[in-house]
């Protein structure tokens, strides 16, 4: 039965596609009646395919579908509908989420925060937006090291990338670190 969406009466349904009003609200409404939505879960479901026969593998998640490959992570049976081809592998579609939100491996990440780059920033913004820029260095060197020796070992990105960022930005986060040791020193201890 259809009913009103305001009043929560019933609508007769013998309006199809046309526009009307709700007898007991006076709501304005178009509607359209379909079929499958008021029919018998039994009708709708569909008998198991008939091709498949006694002793013959079935896909592990749709039991009357026939097996068309096995999944390379787990070696489960897997039909046309469930497989999917990931970097040259059969996978299926709980291996990719296993690999991509548990395990967080790199090529199964969407996206991918880079780090090397936010030291890089930390290390260079401060003197392309200021003029305090090596006064504001003292504080964000330290941060730019941190992260780089901390997310040393995580994926460099999405598109496979060599260490070389990294290493400038820790490098250079090393040089403006020490060179604001030997400052305070020079400073205070030798003038």
């Amino acid at each position: 039965m259809i009913s009103c969406a305001k009043c929560e009466r019933p609508i007769p349904s013998d309006i199809n596609g046309a526009w009307d009003f709700c007898p007991n609200c006076r709501r304005p409404f178009a509607g359209q009646e379909f079929p499958a939505a008021f029919a018998e879960l039994a009708k709708i479901v569909k008998a198991p395919d008939a091709s498949i026969e006694l002793g013959e593998a079935t896909c592990f998640f749709h039991e009357a579908k026939k097996a068309a490959a096995v999944c390379d992570g787990c070696g489960r049976y897997l039909c046309s509908g469930c497989q999917a081809d990931w970097l040259g592998k059969t996978l299926c579609l709980s291996c990719i989420h296993t690999q991509r939100e548990v395990k967080g491996t790199g090529e199964f990440q969407s996206r991918i925060t880079l780090y090397d780059n936010i030291a890089l920033a930390l290390l260079f913004l401060p003197f392309i937006t200021t003029i305090y820029g090596l006064a504001i260095v003292l504080f964000t060197a330290p941060i730019a090291l941190y992260l780089v020796l901390w997310h040393r070992k995580k994926p460099r990105g999405i598109v496979p990338r060599g260490p070389l960022r990294s290493i400038f930005a820790g490098g250079l986060a090393t040089l403006f670190i020490l060179g604001w040791v030997a400052g305070i020193v020079y400073y205070f201890f030798i003038r």
